[in-house]
């Protein structure tokens, strides 16, 4: 999981052409930092595994999700 944080990180940090001027105020819920802290399994069973993995995929998918409707807020005209 850290090597798609990582990931994400290198996105956002790419270069840029000029300086981007925001003239809207951006919403406040697309300004939330990802976790920085994930669930871990307390233990090596299955039942708990896979709950944990649910809980992961979900916390992924919500940041994914912010971040894109921050893409797509940015880019609208």
């Amino acid at each position: 999981m850290n090597n798609i944080l990582l990931i994400f990180a290198a996105c956002l940090s790419g270069c840029a052409s000029g300086v981007v001027t925001i003239e809207r105020p951006i919403p406040a819920n697309m300004l939330t930092e990802c976790p920085q802290s994930l669930p871990m399994a307390a233990d090596g069973k299955a039942g708990t595994i896979l709950r944990t993995s649910v809980a992961r995929t979900a916390i992924y998918q919500d940041c994914k999700n912010t971040h894109n409707a921050l893409v797509k807020f940015l880019n609208a005209p």
